[in-house]
């Protein structure tokens, strides 16, 4: 059997610290290639293979297309950039984002999966949402080891806990465990038999897959819209994991097209609260220009118009505030009253 020598980590919001105490704590002849996927803004400078020289000699760099893969290295995805694969040469793309994010954790941990298959040791460290929960499954069903750090020692704990949830890692461990389990890892050969060493947080024993085992694919159109693009969205299923992805590959787990969706409505009420704003406005003019032309029905009519706008955007603003609950009560005690009033005048008139 051969050595597990590429190394797959994966973090989001507090991932450069944690990222740091991992790297600082591998010994400076650890023989594997490591790859990085960090969540960081798509106009930042790139400073994070600097900052990861502090504590670890040279062996950081940015990731560029066509890059042999050597050992004893740090390859870090571009800011902006997918991280991939091809033809055992390293692959920067520009491609659809995928969880919302570009570079993504799951394209380059299926990327790993599907060329090294059992070589690979996926990490998934810190982080919001559940970008890279997938791919760690499909590292592990290509025979490869995954590792999440555990929830409650990860500054944020939502990433890690999707990865438990979603690809039933080889081990659960506090971050200052991870090097040494890492170390041991590369060290053995890429089977089954040494795998106990590091049992007192392990999730469940490995499965042996093949690179070709992979699971069936599965599309089924939803109805729904790409949240970037607005075009058809399919549910793909493989397997067990579910994800779903528009015609031109923008790719979303389940919570990230949830989320993605919730923001496109918030912008779609903000939008609509704007426009009852400006129509409130106009509204307002109209009964300016019917005033000076003494048309009284008209102001009337306006000034009604004006009422029912400005119910429907404080409707909306306090939805947009989170102050939902209370508009709701309001309304109904207006509408009790008014409910109340109208019965007594047809009592005073029986």
């Amino acid at each position: 059997m051969g050595k597990r020598d590429i190394v797959v980590i994966g973090a989001s919001a507090g991932g450069v610290q944690a990222l740091l105490r991992v790297v600082s704590a591998l010994p400076r002849e650890f023989p594997a290639s490591v790859f990085v996927v960090v969540h960081t803004s798509p106009s930042g400078p790139g400073m994070l293979d600097k900052v990861l020289n502090r504590v670890d000699g040279q062996r950081a760099r940015y990731a560029q297309d066509g890059m042999k893969i050597q050992g004893n290295s740090i390859y870090i995805a571009p800011p902006d950039r997918h991280l991939l694969w091809e033809d055992g040469a390293i692959r920067i793309a520009s491609g659809p984002k995928q969880n919302r994010n570009r570079p993504v954790i799951d394209a380059l941990f299926r990327s790993a999966a599907s060329a090294y298959g059992e070589r690979v040791i996926g990490v998934v460290l810190t982080g919001y949402l559940d970008d890279g929960s997938s791919g760690l499954a499909m590292i592990k069903k290509a025979g490869g080891v995954a590792i999440v750090q555990d929830p409650e020692d990860a500054q944020v704990s939502e990433m890690p806990e999707q990865a438990l949830q979603r690809a039933d890692p080889d081990y659960c461990l506090p971050l200052d465990e991870i090097p040494g389990v890492l170390q041991e890892l590369v060290s053995e050969p890429s089977s089954t038999s040494g795998r106990g060493v590091m049992s007192q947080k392990r999730r469940s024993a490995p499965m042996k897959f093949s690179r070709a085992a992979q699971p069936e694919e599965t599309k089924e159109l939803t109805g729904l819209t790409c949240p970037d693009c607005h075009g058809a969205i399919w549910e793909v299923r493989e397997g067990k994991l579910v994800h779903f992805k528009c015609r031109v590959g923008h790719s979303y787990s389940p919570q990230s097209m949830a989320d993605a969706h919730g923001e496109s409505l918030e912008r779609a009420m903000w939008t609509a609260l704007k426009n009852l704003e400006e129509n409130i406005a106009l509204t307002r003019k109209l009964v300016e220009h019917s005033r000076k032309r003494n048309r009284e029905k008209a102001v009337e009519v306006c000034k009604r118009q004006i009422q029912e706008k400005e119910k429907h955007a404080l409707v909306l603003h306090a939805l947009l505030d989170g102050k939902s609950d209370e508009m709701v009560s309001a309304l109904d005690s207006v509408a009790r009253r008014q409910a109340g009033r109208k019965l007594e005048q047809e009592a005073s008139i029986a």
